[in-house]
């Protein structure tokens, strides 16, 4: 599974991919007027310089 945000059917519905940035805390805003309302599940993946990786799935909900 890459990066991006996923309905329950595991399709993927939504791709970002800001490649290689800074260190620090990030906002991100998804326009998703064009999804219905339900569950969906995102997937963030980052790299440290270190060469450890970090990956981590979390649900959302879309309420319209």
């Amino acid at each position: 599974m890459t990066p991006g945000i996923y309905n329950v059917l595991g399709q993927k519905v939504e791709y970002r991919n800001h490649g290689m940035m800074n260190a620090g805390r990030y906002n991100e805003s998804i326009n998703m007027s064009r999804f219905a309302s339900g569950v969906y599940f995102y997937r963030v993946v980052a790299s440290g310089i270190d060469g450890q990786k970090f990956a981590a799935i979390k649900e959302l909900m879309l309420i319209k």
